[in-house]
């Protein structure tokens, strides 16, 4: 598995099955593997090349711990030197959870780099009241679960694992760093937004895929925010079709990958 450095910062990525490339981007606390576990890859690589990254602070990714190393034109940086490593001119983008908001910044910092984008589980607008609330919680939870580990807790994490977690939280809580105009003339491609029912995301989702020209949204009834990743047989079919139908638009515009 390769890796590539972009500006002093060392990305992980893994390339796997061949076709259109397709980016994955996986969600906080998380790593690339949350793709392969969930079954996406396996569905996915027989049509398409996956570009798998893990997000800076994950997997084997460089660990970094003050809240300006994960502005998200940084993270979205990171990406296109994966993509510029391969070769990749232009590329689709599926994203879920922080990976969907990795995918609107590069709508915003690389839009030229898409031909379109599946977002799951996330809305481009300011944290909530109740979400700054709950990202305070976590930050707080999770101080004290790297200071347990340090006191000598058992754990499968790296206390500083958690450093990283809390730098993220603390960035993210600044969300968006762009105006909302620059995201929807970004999002001009062909756009599958979707969440689950009950995820508190839902709503919003939907919203801001109603702002946009060319975007389709779904939500998946009963289910949360983790749940609707899970149930990659829900999600997978909507994917396909999505991804298909761009592609044959592609290819009889002339618009190859």
């Amino acid at each position: 598995m390769p890796f590539v450095n972009n500006n002093g910062v060392k990305i992980h990525y893994h390339v796997e099955g061949d076709g259109p490339p397709v980016v994955l981007l996986h969600g906080l606390t998380t790593s690339m593997v949350q793709f392969v576990k969930g079954g996406y890859v396996d569905a996915l690589k027989g049509d398409y090349r996956l570009i798998m990254l893990d997000a800076r602070g994950h997997g084997l990714s460089d660990q970094l711990y003050t809240p300006k190393d994960y502005a998200p034109q940084c993270m979205a940086s990171d990406v296109v030197a994966v993509m510029d490593a391969e070769g990749i001119d232009k590329a689709h983008c599926f994203g879920y959870s922080m990976g969907a908001r990795g995918g609107y910044s590069l709508a915003v910092y690389a839009p030229d780099r898409f031909h379109s984008y599946v977002l799951g589980g996330q809305h481009p607008y300011p944290r909530t009241t109740e979400q700054r609330v709950s990202d305070n919680k976590a930050i707080v939870q999770w101080e004290h679960r790297r200071d347990a580990i340090i006191a000598g807790e058992e754990s499968r994490r790296d206390p500083k694992e958690y450093d990283v977690f809390i730098a993220f939280r603390k960035k993210m809580m600044e969300w968006p760093p762009f105006e909302m105009e620059r995201l929807v003339d970004g999002l001009r491609v062909p756009a599958l937004l979707f969440t689950g029912e009950a995820d508190e995301r839902n709503m919003l989702t939907k919203e801001f895929a109603g702002n946009l020209p060319n975007a389709k949204f779904f939500s998946l009834p009963g289910l949360n925010h983790d749940q609707a990743f899970l149930r990659k047989e829900l999600v997978l079919p909507r994917v396909k079709e999505f991804l298909s139908g761009v592609q044959q638009s592609l290819n009889g515009s002339g618009g190859g990958l």
